[in-house]
């Protein structure tokens, strides 16, 4: 699995998917020398009109497929759909908007969070051969627009022109309920796990390292992070239930060298299958490349 690939699509769902806690981080704000056009407001047609469609690429490793979508309303899709899935299979997407400057060199482009304005200031470009060049830099809000192509470049192929999404596709709306909210906080700290292993190879051993304001101690549950005192190989963060009708929780990020000797991150969300107020023992890798980390007995993988 290709770490820059993946670095987007982590961060594309912190900026959605988990929206609710983005707000709460305490993020400086980077000046922008354009001036600040709201969200909801469309580009202009001359300058977005070469990106309107769906791009597409491509996991070497897993054959998931990473889709864009950019429409001429200034709305931008992100999704991914993963190798042999069902074309009835539900799949979530995260509505985001859009904004380009096609006037600078190399030409600009803002990924906008539709609830809080935040932005990823990135860089873009057609190429000779008509695919689809982007770089995030950083993918972080408040961080530098990069000025070149770099290391985290995707490239991506325009596989249709419509904008329109299929039936199977489920745009997200973060839900208030107890259970959804606490896989959705261990998903984001298994995301900003990953993100902070690949930028310093190694683990962080706080929730303040990785910047997350997630309260340790909610009225429903109880959240712990474990980390390896090598800070590697493996992070883990669990959600105890406190009430006996609530099912308890435990997230893992593992790192390890897959078949082909690569290094690769991986993660998971496992449930308890009954309301328990006692944890899930810890997943464990196996040697499956299609899911290579397992739930242990009584608990099951889980999405937020």
């Amino acid at each position: 699995m290709h770490p820059n690939f993946w670095r987007y699509i982590l961060f594309m769902g912190l900026i959605g998917l988990n929206n609710h806690i983005f707000a709460q981080r305490a993020i400086a704000q980077t000046p922008i020398n354009s001036p600040q056009i709201q969200p909801s407001i469309p580009n202009q047609p001359n300058l977005s009109q070469p990106l309107w469609g769906q791009w597409e690429a491509k996991d070497p490793l897993t054959g998931d497929i990473l889709r864009l979508v950019f429409t001429p309303e200034g709305k931008f899709y992100t999704l991914i759909i993963p190798a042999g899935v069902s074309e009835s299979s539900k799949i979530p997407t995260l509505e985001l908007a859009y904004q380009v400057n096609s006037q600078s060199k190399p030409q600009q482009i803002d990924i906008i969070s539709l609830k809080n304005g935040q932005r990823i200031l990135s860089i873009w470009e057609l190429t000779k051969d008509g695919k689809l060049r982007l770089d995030f830099g950083k993918s972080q809000p408040g961080t530098p627009r990069p000025t070149t192509f770099g290391a985290g470049t995707i490239l991506l192929e325009k596989t249709a022109a419509s904008t329109e999404l299929p039936a199977n596709i489920q745009i997200y709306n973060p839900t208030s309920n107890s259970a959804s909210s606490v896989k959705q906080d261990i998903d984001l700290v298994n995301r900003e796990q990953t993100i902070y292993f690949l930028e310093n190879n190694e683990f962080a051993n706080t929730i303040q390292q990785l910047g997350v304001k997630i309260p340790l101690v909610t009225d429903d549950y109880i959240y712990q992070l474990q980390v390896s005192s090598d800070k590697t190989g493996k992070v883990v963060f669990t959600a105890k239930a406190k009430k006996a009708n609530l099912n308890s929780y435990v997230g893992a990020v593992f790192e390890y060298k897959s078949k082909e000797r690569e290094k690769t991150i991986a993660s998971i969300i496992c449930e308890t299958d009954v309301p328990t107020q006692t944890l899930p023992n810890q997943p464990t890798l196996v040697e499956d490349i299609a899911a290579p980390i397992r739930c242990a007995t009584g608990s099951h993988p889980t999405q937020p």
